[in-house]
């Protein structure tokens, strides 16, 4: 599971889905497939080109390393 995040996102909270990752009860095992990537931009990453250039470039690096498996 790969958590795309934006630093200054209105909707949802800054730091919330951290949270409620870490209250799922996973064991530790399961717990090292979540990833989290945070970018400079809200919930629209794509009005930021930088930002929407790096979240591209960590699902394709996120992508290949899932079908590695």
């Amino acid at each position: 599971v790969l958590f795309l995040n934006g630093y200054f996102d209105a909707a949802t909270p800054f730091y919330s889905t951290e949270f409620d990752a870490a209250h799922l009860g996973l064991t530790p095992e399961l717990r090292r497939n979540i990833s989290f990537k945070y970018y400079q931009s809200g919930h629209m990453v794509y009005l930021n080109p930088q930002a929407l250039s790096a979240m591209r470039d960590d699902l394709a690096a996120w992508y290949d390393g899932a079908t590695r498996r």
